[in-house]
This record gives structure tokens, C-alpha cells and sequence, in this order.
């Protein structure tokens, strides 16, 4: 488990983050929601373990991050975090020494490195094109996908990206949040990422802490946040605005629904039930 205590942090003399708390429990997937500059990036940061705050502290399992003979070397074997910018994560001559960077630092036997990066650029479609290309000479898209091999090619407890759809077209977006979902779905990792809107992402979400200017707003599961996304400034998601207009016409669609497909799912369950209702009453 992951426990945010009284967190406090600020640049010069203007806090940036003002007693922020929350929990996630193993396993889940929490998400961060804020516009820019309300704090989500330090707030990243500061679970990561790459900055301490003024006040507060962060615990996992039980375990005070900041306190190197409680924690040890519980952050490099736990947590992988993938940044807004990955170009900052990728910085070797090519992609197999940036994915390998890790799991070199950590002494692991070269067999089980080759071994691990073999299986991790099968997961996420990445050629030996990529793989032995110089950072600095594939896109955009590419490089996010990168840097999230990166973070997973450890197979860590915990995942933590910042804002990881930023910059991506919708579709290569979706792409991108299936691969974190398969990921969860077969580690059974616990997953905090951030983002600037309440976009289709939230659906994966078990929690969602909304965050105003470096305080916590609201902290919830996604249903009820977008029911209150009006009040909170923000747009609810397209496909959650379909769903309760459909259900507001007395049908059933579960609000967890997540993608276009599983609406399409949904539509066609309820058709194929009033077809079996009709019949029946015939």
C-alpha cells in the first residue's frame, strides 16, 4: 500500500502542495487530476522518491520512503516511473542501452537483461529497428512507448507515469492506455499516472483525486466524478455523457464502460435481451 501523509512542498516561499493525503491499496490504479499547475508533476516526484517534501512524507508498505535504513532500496526494486517528457528518460546511444540502463545499475546477469528486453519490446510492439536506433531519430510516439519499456522491463509493484498521453493523437492514445491496462491486468501492479482532463483514462481508475492549486479537491471514484465534472471545471468524458443519456432512459449500461467497443457490447446485450422480453410477452 501506498499512504500520502500530510504532504506540503513549496518552490521558494509559495507552496505548491498543501496537506494532500490519500491511500491507494495494492493493485490499484489511482489517478491524478489537475490542470497545469496545480501540482501533479511534484506531487509525482515526490512519490517517486526524487524529492522530499517540506512537510509530511510518503509510506510503502508500511515503510517511510525517505528514510534510508527503514526503506533501503525499496524505491529501485519497487518503483518505475515514465515522465511527461521522455526524451529525459532516453539519453544512450540507442534504445537497447536506455531499456537496459536499469537492470545493468541493479547487476542483473546479462542473459536475464537480454531476456527481459526481449519480452518487453514483444509486449509493446517495439522491432530491432527501434531497438537499435538512436533516441534522437524516432517520433514522438515512439519514444513515449520507449521510455514505458523502460519502466516496465523490471516488471515493478508499482508504475507511475506523468501525464503519458500528453502530445499523442487519440488513437495512438488509446493504444498506449491498452498496453498499461493489459500490463495490470497481468501483473497485478499498482498504477498511478496524472492528467491534465478527465479523459477515457479514468475509467481505468479505481480512485481519482481531483488537485486545485496544490490541494486536494475531491478524492472519489470515477462515476461520481463525472457527475460532478461540470462544478469541478472540467468536461465529463464522451462516452460516460452517452451512457447516462441512454440510462436516463430507464436501460442499464454499466458506468465503468470504458471504450466505444464495450459500449457497442452493451447496446447490443440490452437489444438482444428486449428482443428475448418481446418474445416472450408474444
Amino acid at each position: 500500500m501506498i499512504h500520502a501523509e500530510n504532504i506540503y512542498f513549496k518552490y521558494y516561499k509559495e507552496y505548491v502542495l498543501k496537506n494532500i493525503n490519500f491511500s491507494v491499496k495494492n493493485g490499484e490504479i489511482f489517478g491524478i487530476i489537475g490542470k497545469t499547475g496545480s501540482g501533479k508533476s511534484t506531487l509525482v516526484n515526490i512519490l517517486s522518491g526524487l524529492v522530499k517534501p517540506d512537510e509530511g512524507t510518503v509510506f510503502i508498505d508500511g515503510k517511510n520512503i525517505f528514510n534510508k535504513k527503514e526503506s533501503g532500496n525499496l524505491l529501485s526494486k519497487k518503483i518505475s516511473t515514465v515522465f511527461q517528457h521522455p526524451e529525459k528518460q532516453l539519453f544512450n546511444k540507442c534504445i537497447y542501452d536506455d531499456i537496459a540502463f536499469s537492470m545493468k545499475n541493479q547487476n542483473i546477469p546479462e542473459d536475464i537483461i537480454k531476456k527481459n528486453i526481449t519480452e518487453v519490446c514483444k509486449f509493446l510492439n517495439i522491432s530491432d529497428d527501434i531497438l537499435n536506433s538512436s533516441p534522437f531519430c524516432i517520433s514522438g510516439g515512439e519514444k513515449r512507448k520507449c521510455a514505458l519499456a523502460c519502466a516496465l522491463v523490471t516488471k515493478p509493484k508499482i508504475l507511475i507515469l506523468d501525464e503519458p498521453t500528453s502530445g499523442l493523437d487519440a488513437y495512438t492514445a488509446n493504444k498506449f492506455l491498452n498496453y498499461i491496462k493489459e500490463y495490470h491486468n497481468k501483473e497485478k501492479s499498482t498504477i498511478i499516472f496524472t492528467s491534465n482532463s478527465v479523459g477515457n483514462f479514468a475509467y481505468l481508475c479505481d480512485k481519482i483525486l481531483i488537485l486545485d492549486n496544490g490541494e486536494e479537491k475531491i478524492l472519489d471514484k470515477p462515476e461520481n466524478i463525472f457527475k460532478k465534472c461540470k462544478e469541478l471545471g472540467f468536461s465529463a468524458p464522451n462516452i460516460w455523457q452517452i451512457i447516462s443519456i441512454i440510462n436516463s432512459k430507464g436501460y442499464n449500461i454499466p458506468e465503468k464502460t470504458s471504450t466505444i467497443s464495450e459500449m457497442q457490447e452493451n447496446i447490443w446485450k440490452l437489444i438482444k435481451e428486449k428482443e428475448v422480453e418481446n418474445k416472450c410477452k408474444i
